[in-house]
């Protein structure tokens, strides 16, 4: 079977094949390749009884995957309750999310995991200290809960402390830390609830990183092939040409 897609983690690594089934391989102290063990695989591991899969997310120590019938499964890191099980506990294999049926698209930030649901509200869970779950809270969840006012989300880009949506007409609205100016707002002044970027749309893809302390930057690809990043520049990893912050997007050189 034939590789189509990709995603990596902190130390692990999973494809998506053409079968609609996942294989991964790396570190696996917390269950994050999903094949129903601890140990590591330096060669490709097939993702314990998971099938007719349409896509994958991975960040940190956890996994997850978009069903066709529309139903979201993790594995992995869970201290947060990123699997979105109503549980806290690492999980092996795959489980279900609680209550989603309706997915769209998925992303895995570090500690937490979001997702679209066909309705184009999106629902987020897991660690939430940094604001990044979008409801207007810094509590955690195990179960996801939803995003605030957003009712026109396409995807999403997970970090480590701030999530961003890219909405159906093509604009992006962000949330949750700010301290570099991850949320492209043109500060660096924390939201718990989504803000739009000011003046920037015409987007058609978008990817967020970030640091286990929160630190992230976020890129955007517009429709007329232009790259634009904003957020955490310390290594000049915005590629504006400088090692400065940027708090709004700048169009990568």
């Amino acid at each position: 079977e034939a590789n189509i897609a990709l995603g990596c983690g902190d130390f692990h690594l999973c494809v998506h094949r053409t079968d609609q089934k996942v294989w991964c391989l790396g570190y696996n102290d917390m269950g994050q390749l999903g094949n129903n063990s601890t140990e590591m695989s330096d060669v490709l591991v097939q993702v314990f009884e998971l099938t007719e899969v349409e896509a994958i997310s991975l960040s940190g120590y956890h996994s997850c995957a978009l069903k066709s019938d529309m139903t979201v499964w993790c594995w992995g890191a869970n201290e947060s309750g990123q699997l979105g099980n109503g549980t806290t506990a690492n999980g092996l294999a795959p489980t279900p999310v609680t209550g989603e049926n309706g997915t769209n698209s998925i992303a895995a930030g570090v500690s937490h995991t979001c997702l679209v649901r066909i309705d184009g509200t999106a629902a987020c869970f897991g660690s939430n200290y940094l604001g990044n779950l979008g409801d207007g809270t810094n509590t955690s969840s195990d179960l996801p809960v939803v995003v605030t006012n957003m009712e026109d989300a396409y995807l999403l880009a997970a970090g480590s402390g701030h999530t961003c949506a890219l909405r159906a007409g093509g604009t992006v609205g962000c949330w949750g830390y700010n301290d570099v100016g991850q949320l492209g707002t043109g500060n660096n002044v924390d939201s718990l609830t989504w803000l739009p970027i000011p003046e920037f749309d015409s987007v058609a893809a978008l990817s967020a990183g970030g640091q286990v302390q929160g630190e992230g930057h976020t890129c955007a690809v517009k429709i007329d092939g232009t790259l634009w990043c904003w957020g955490d520049n310390t290594y000049g990893q915005v590629g504006d040409g400088s090692t400065t912050n940027r708090y709004s997007p700048v169009e990568v050189h």
